[in-house]
């Protein structure tokens, strides 16, 4: 998702003091972290996947 699509289709449903705290730095912020927590979860299913 870009920044303009999470203007676009995630901001309206936020509070507005969380919607305007977002820019374009913190955006880029959480998807990285959201990315890094999602890859965790897929080796870590991987990992039990593997064991059974």
């Amino acid at each position: 998702m870009s920044y303009e699509q999470f203007r676009n289709d995630v901001v309206p449903y936020l509070p507005t003091t969380v919607g305007l705290a977002i820019d374009s730095e913190a955006f880029e912020t959480m998807r990285v972290d959201v990315g890094v927590a999602v890859e965790r979860w897929l080796q870590s299913a991987a990992s039990l996947w593997a064991e059974s």
